[in-house]
């Protein structure tokens, strides 16, 4: 049987569908990701001033928000977080999906658990670098399997390869994608969005409009919902120039991190593929 038959329908990194928390209060904006709410009065303590959260900003002010929450990043060893995600992969606008993150920066480590059981493993430097995935359901008897993470049967349901998760990773890649156009004066608007909430964690919004496709060919908007007090991007919605009956919205990626919580003095345990049960794991090579 086919490798990639067995993961139809199951696919390595498809979770159960994302639960969409609505306010009772208020529906959400248009294009605003699951998990986002308005916030709550009390929040507003943490807020410089409301004529602040409306007034224009620059991409090199966007830049120097994100550098420092890439900063602060780089001081926390590992987080747990609940994950959920939606991107065009293929040309395909995929299900929204949630998971349960581990993640550990040094070495840069990643277990990723589904409601049904799926599991997907990778540590840097250990089985050979390979993603270590086992199915839910009734496919988990197949036991455990090595895939290379670059491969095109780890990528068939992502954009991005499961070494470029995480936080710190998202953040560097805003920071790389907006510094082309720091200093620039036409072509591209900046500015703030109302707060909200990810959770229980108040959130600065800011987004970054391109004009026109000559002036950023793949992305034509950028939203990201900046932790107020750590200064890291807890959501991020960037849509593109194309879009379609299923995507309306032009969506090209959709990330939420919930319930994040840091410093929980992970092990090289965490990061372990689990034999226990005595089922093999299959070396599968493309």
């Amino acid at each position: 049987m086919k490798i990639a038959a067995l993961l139809t329908g199951g696919m390595l990194l498809s979770y159960a569908a994302l639960e969409v928390v609505k306010d009772p209060s208020a529906e959400p904006a248009r294009g605003m990701p699951a998990r986002v709410r308005q916030p709550k009065p009390e929040s507003q303590q943490n807020v410089e001033s409301t004529e602040e959260s409306t007034e224009s900003l620059t991409v090199r002010q966007c830049i120097s928000l994100l550098e420092k929450g890439r900063s602060w990043l780089q001081t926390m060893p590992d987080y747990t977080a609940t994950f959920h995600r939606q991107e065009l992969v293929q040309g395909e606008l995929r299900e929204a999906t949630t998971t349960e993150l581990k993640l550990r920066h040094d070495p840069f480590s990643v277990t990723m658990r589904s409601p049904d059981g799926q599991t997907a493993v990778y540590c840097d430097g250990a089985n050979d670098n390979r993603l270590a995935v086992k199915l839910g359901g009734w496919k988990k008897r197949l036991g455990w399997m090595n895939l290379d993470p670059h491969s095109s049967i780890a990528m068939q349901e992502s954009r991005y390869p499961i070494t470029d998760l995480g936080l710190l990773r998202l953040t560097e890649q805003l920071i790389e994608r907006y510094r082309p156009y720091a200093d620039a004066t036409e072509g591209v608007e900046c500015a703030w969005l109302p707060d909200e909430m990810i959770g229980e964690r108040p959130c600065r919004v800011f987004t970054v409009s391109s004009a026109s496709p000559e002036d950023n060919p793949e992305y034509r908007s950028s939203t990201v919902w900046l932790d107020q007090e750590w200064s890291i991007p807890l959501a991020v919605t960037n849509t593109g120039w194309e879009t379609n009956a299923t995507n309306r919205e032009g969506l090209l990626e959709h990330y939420v991190y919930e319930d994040v919580r840091f410093n929980r003095r992970l092990s090289s345990r965490d990061f372990a593929a689990d034999s226990s049960a005595g089922t093999t794991v299959a070396e599968l090579v493309e």
